[in-house]
């Protein structure tokens, strides 16, 4: 590729916000060269570096917008402290089946048992599947229906997790 092209294709990248492929374009160049890949190979590999940075990029935006107050997975969720919770209903739960059925999920229960825990896993499970989700405890949530039965109005899209 001449060096003519070579700057044309990078500021067509910038132009067009293809960041990624801008960064890994020399090194899947040379590895194309390397290789003998194929045209389709090639365009294949940084197309899917573009893919991946993207989603990427989407998932920690939501995780960031939902405000939770720290982040944790249902990996980290030690089943044997709370043997009273049903471990297969709450790996259902993490199928986000819920969602599609329109239906709620509440976490019940006294201090200290992993309710904050699971909603939050719960929450940062749905943001990597694609959900805009919003964190808030029950006192936010009176706290917003106080000051909208206050002023007569309602957010709309209003959920917690």
């Amino acid at each position: 590729m001449g060096k003519l092209a070579y700057e044309r294709l990078k500021g067509n990248l910038e132009k067009l916000k293809l960041d990624r492929i801008s960064e890994v374009l020399d090194s899947h160049n040379r590895l194309a060269q390397e290789r003998e890949l194929s045209y389709t190979d090639y365009l294949d590999g940084i197309i899917q570096e573009e893919a991946c940075f993207r989603a990427d990029r989407s998932t920690r935006t939501r995780i960031k917008f939902a405000r939770f107050p720290f982040i944790k997975t249902i990996e980290q969720f030690d089943f044997s402290f709370q043997p009273s919770l049903e471990k297969r209903k709450v790996e259902e739960m993490f199928t986000l089946r819920f969602i599609d059925n329109r239906e709620n999920v509440l976490f019940l229960g006294p201090p200290g048992v992993g309710k904050t825990h699971l909603a939050i896993a719960l929450g940062v499970n749905a943001c990597y599947q694609g959900y805009r989700v919003l964190f808030g405890t029950v006192a936010d949530i009176v706290s917003k229906l106080r000051a909208s039965l206050s002023d007569n109005s309602v957010e709309q899209g209003f959920l917690c997790i």
